[in-house]
């Protein structure tokens, strides 16, 4: 075989980083780089394997006579250095034959053998790591190999590791290829915190291998530490995956590039033989805290922000969609079969946050879709008051200054408005439904009821009723004007006395009042005093 291939670099990465620092290394180019090195590497490995065994040492028949050098081939001495063949005899090697004839008598034999008898009686110590049998002539020695439950814990150093254990007890700590942690070995119990997504919050330990003191068992474990960052401008993460996309032919989920994907299958899923428990792709634990100094401002460094996922996306003008977390839930029929024999889907809600559509120019914060079948709500809010949970707002809609939309704990919807003059109307008109189930209108302080309606049809008003026309198949009362350009009728209309001091000094065309005397009147003219209405005492 000729020489391996000397590796020699063949693009210089220093000057594009110098001349691109933001931008990452050119793909092809480094796979170039791996390529040539591969092929180096490959033809060591070859050239090594022609000389070397897997014992680690030379191979057969590799080393002959004509390649020693002199000063060897002379002290093998010998007239012919071996025969035709270059096989060497006891003959060929100067004093070689002397030495064994003087050796090889009875005494020497016996000496032998006493001392194999002796070797054969001396004990085997090891730490307890070996035992020792004796039969005949024979010492057996016995060596425990650990149980696999030993090579996962890590922590017994009196039995011996197999390479199947050794497999074992890296899948268990979460290791690979490139080695494993050695703290993952004897990982420490972690400081007891709360963790629990149930109601009643049980006090829990983290993640942990299988052998830590923990409640979640993780079948592989990244154990790790962030140290304190004194940057101001750039975070630390204790993993991350970097990807860079090259694109695909056609948009969409389905020939998406995605950067990490987790994929959880109840096994038995579509057969109707899976086990029951609950199954979650993703849970994300965040436990955070500060010194608790009641830090004010975003950047106060006593101040601890938390979250339990940060979303950052962002798109171009007119490509398309970009949204924060877009997905899909699905019911599949146990007994509604396609053509393919597979389930067929019943019930499918289709759901968005934070998605912008570049192309036809329209954000919205929440989106939710019915996209298939029946389902109870859009948007449920709930608040567990019989546990002592409520919100104080079940819905609040507010600009940087004022209160445009709000429903509160009580039930109360308020109002205000943005006028197109730019003007901005705090929550001034409110509707609640009172004790005696009625609806009213409150006053912009919800201390006094406007108009209110009740069961039965009745509409109270505190001030004056206006309109084209008033009809009522029931009472219409109020405690001011009824006022309307048409006709007024009603079951039963009601005027109430009024008093000198209330009375009008311009007397409107149409206007139907009552004096203090309790007389009804009637203004015929603009300007004209009010005439009173016969009145019979029936």
């Amino acid at each position: 075989m000729a020489d391996p291939t000397r590796y020699q670099p063949s693009y210089s990465f220093t000057g594009w980083q110098t001349s691109d620092p933001r931008r990452p290394l050119p793909a092809q180019r480094v796979d170039i780089e791996f390529q040539n090195l591969a092929l180096t590497t490959d033809e060591i490995i070859t050239a090594l394997g022609q000389i070397r065994r897997s014992d680690g040492k030379l191979a057969s028949q590799l080393v002959t006579f004509e390649s020693l050098t002199p000063a060897v081939r002379a002290a093998i001495g010998g007239p012919g250095h071996g025969d035709a063949d270059g096989n060497l005899r006891i003959g060929d090697i100067v004093g070689l034959t002397d030495a064994l004839e003087d050796k090889a008598d009875l005494s020497a034999l016996l000496g032998l053998d006493d001392a194999l008898d002796e070797v054969a009686a001396r004990s085997v110590t090891g730490g307890g790591l070996a035992g020792r049998t004796v039969t005949g002539s024979v010492t057996a020695i016995s060596v425990p190999v650990a149980t696999q439950a030993q090579a996962e814990a890590g922590v017994d150093n009196g039995v011996a590791m197999t390479p199947l254990r050794v497999a074992q007890a890296i899948a268990a700590i979460g290791g690979d290829a490139g080695g494993t942690n050695p703290a993952d070995a004897a990982m420490v119990v972690r400081t007891p915190v709360y963790f629990d997504k149930s109601d009643t919050l049980t006090a829990t330990r983290l993640f942990a291998r299988e052998g830590a003191a923990a409640n979640h068992r993780a079948q592989k474990l990244v154990d790790t530490k962030i140290p304190f960052n004194t940057l101001t401008t750039a975070g630390q993460s204790a993993f991350h995956v970097r990807a860079v996309a090259e694109g695909s032919s056609q948009n969409g989920p389905g020939p998406a590039s995605i950067g990490a994907s987790v994929s959880a299958f109840k096994e038995g899923f579509g057969t109707g033989g899976a086990k029951g428990g609950e199954l979650d792709a993703l849970y994300v634990v965040v436990r955070q805290d500060s010194p608790r100094t009641g830090a004010q401002g975003v950047n106060d460094p006593d101040r601890g922000d938390g979250c339990g996922i940060l979303i950052d996306a962002a798109v171009h003008e007119n490509v398309g969609f970009v949204g924060g977390i877009e997905g899909a839930t699905t019911v599949l029929s146990n007994s509604q079969l396609n053509a393919n024999g597979n389930p067929t889907p019943t019930r499918r809600l289709v759901y968005q946050l934070g998605c912008t559509d570049t192309t036809s120019a329209s954000s919205i914060g929440l989106f939710t879709s019915a996209a298939m079948g029946s389902h109870s709500a859009g948007l449920l809010v709930y608040g567990a008051e019989g546990a002592g949970g409520s919100f104080d707002h079940y819905i609040q809609c507010r600009t940087d200054t004022v209160g445009i939309f709000n429903v509160d704990r009580g039930g109360t919807v308020s109002m205000g408005r943005r006028l197109n003059s730019g003007q901005m109307i705090d929550l001034a008109v409110h509707m609640a439904v009172q004790s005696d189930f009625s609806l009213s209108w409150l006053n912009a302080g919800k201390t006094v009821p406007l108009l209110n309606l009740d069961q039965n049809g009745n509409l109270t008003a505190r001030g004056g009723v206006s309109g084209s026309a008033i009809n009522s198949t029931t009472n219409v009362q109020a405690q001011g004007n009824i006022i309307a350009g048409g006709k007024v009728s009603a079951t039963l209309l009601r005027l109430t006395p009024g008093t000198a001091g209330s009375q009008s000094s311009e007397f409107v065309a149409g206007t139907f009042s009552v004096g203090a005397s309790g007389r009804p009147r009637f203004c015929m003219a603009n300007g004209q005093a009010p005439v009173f209405l016969a009145t019979t005492t029936s």
